[in-house]
């Protein structure tokens, strides 16, 4: 079996969820599988897709398989090469307003045209597979679900005693990820405390932003006790996760949601939105809050911030979670579809 990898997100100079879900997956395959891996050598995002429907197909008739990773695919796939593609969620159609309006029109094409001529569809969640079929019916006998996975050599706890006065956000700048109620219920909570809010993430102009949002983050920007740290290094990003007092996740959708996953096997207390995908990945082993509401959001962190008995049972339930999602299970999940789709 002589698998394609396509390697087009991996050429991004800023990785995010899905870049580093496809770098970890390639790295499985290609110790006990021939895998190729190929990837654009431009930083051109327009030439990077102009490669994915043109050169990379072209490519992909040497090989039995070609594995799509990051949602598109080519619009035409080689006689007798199969296509898998992972499709992460539905995110542009459920909330397309949190995208800019070419994203959402190339997705709006691209999208239903992937799912049509590949053999086989692949999300990482049995939310995202549901909310998949609801706007796309005839994948329903060719979509299955595929956990991601933690690595948790990267990611490790340390002595509980080195944790440090901040809250933890990890994530972009789009609407869906809740940034902006984050952001008024840590003002809410911190008027007279010495707590840090860290967020951390791709600040990506992708992300449609209304005139109020651009207020509510020039002003955060200019609040001391709220940090902005882009684009950091993995190393980094494992220290922030190891030294926060609480991690906090307040999308109002997800299609998976790794963050949370991470900080559990860094043994930090996770707070999490009470949506489906989130609850369906983290379980007993997070605290659940309102989305929607700026006072439960506080008043939780003010809650888990005092409490630590709480946040002890928590870290130890974390522990537990994270053993059920490795990358070692997730790649042999893959083998097995690539397999039977052969």
């Amino acid at each position: 079996m002589k698998i394609l990898f396509d390697g087009r997100v991996l050429s991004h100079s800023h990785f995010t969820g899905v870049e580093n879900y496809a770098k970890i997956l390639y790295q499985k395959f290609s110790i006990s599988n021939n895998t190729t891996l190929l990837k654009p050598k431009t930083q051109n995002t327009i030439l990077q897709h102009l490669w994915e429907h043109i050169i990379l197909p072209w490519k992909a008739r040497e090989y039995d398989l070609l594995f799509s990773p990051a949602n598109i695919a080519p619009i035409w796939k080689p006689k007798n090469t199969k296509l898998v593609v992972t499709l992460h969620d539905n995110a542009f159609m459920t909330h397309p307003k949190s995208v800019s309006k070419l994203f959402y029109l190339y997705y709006k094409y691209a999208i239903p045209h992937t799912l049509k001529i590949a053999d086989s569809v692949i999300t990482i969640s049995e939310f995202s597979k549901s909310e998949i079929i609801k706007s796309y019916p005839f994948v329903k006998d060719k979509i299955e679900v595929i956990y991601n996975g933690v690595n948790t050599q990267q990611f490790s706890h340390i002595n509980y005693d080195d944790k440090e006065r901040y809250i933890l956000f990890v994530g972009s700048l789009s609407p869906r990820k809740n940034i902006m109620r984050l952001i008024k219920a840590f003002e809410v909570m911190t008027l007279e405390d010495d707590i840090v809010l860290k967020i951390v993430g791709n600040f990506s102009n992708i992300f449609t932003l209304s005139k109020e949002e651009q207020e509510i983050l020039q002003k955060a920007r200019e609040n001391k006790k709220i940090i902005f740290l882009e684009n950091i290094g993995n190393q980094k990003l494992v220290e922030l996760y190891q030294k926060a007092m609480i991690f906090i996740f307040p999308s109002t959708y997800e299609g998976f949601g790794l963050p949370p996953l991470e900080a559990m096997a860094c043994g930090t207390p996770v707070i999490s939105s009470n949506i489906a995908p989130l609850s369906e990945v983290c379980g007993d082993a997070a605290i659940y809050i309102d989305p929607y509401s700026v006072k439960d959001i506080a008043d939780t962190m003010s809650t888990l911030l005092e409490d630590v008995v709480l946040q002890n049972d928590l870290i130890k339930k974390g522990f537990h979670r994270v053993k059920q999602f490795t990358w070692d299970t997730s790649a042999k999940k893959y083998i097995e579809v690539f397999k039977k789709v052969l």
